[in-house]
C-alpha cells in the first residue's frame, strides 16, 4: 500500500513539474508576443510621424516570421508528459 501511495505521489509530482514547465513556456510566449506588439506599434508610430510605411512592413514581416518559427518550434515539442508505468 505504501509503495502504491509513493508511486502515485511521484506521478503527481512529475505531472505538476511538467505543468509548471508548460506554464513557464506559455508565460514566456506571452511576454514575447507583448514585446513584439509594443515594438511593432512603436515602429508604426515612428513611421507615421516620418510619413512612410515601407520599412515598417519589412520589419513587421521579419518579426512575424520570427514569431512563426518560434511557434512552430513549440508545436514540435511533445505535449504528453504523462508518467509511464
Amino acid at each position: 500500500m505504501a509503495a502504491t501511495v509513493e508511486q502515485a505521489t511521484s506521478a503527481l509530482e512529475a505531472k505538476h513539474n511538467s505543468m509548471m514547465s508548460q506554464l513557464r513556456t506559455i508565460q514566456s510566449l506571452n511576454t514575447s508576443a507583448t514585446a513584439e506588439d509594443r515594438a511593432a506599434q512603436a515602429l508604426h508610430s515612428v513611421s507615421s510621424a516620418l510619413g512612410g510605411t515601407a520599412s515598417i512592413d519589412d520589419i513587421t514581416a521579419r518579426i512575424q516570421s520570427r514569431s512563426d518559427v518560434a511557434h512552430a518550434r513549440l508545436q514540435q515539442e511533445p505535449r504528453d508528459y504523462s508518467p509511464t508505468g
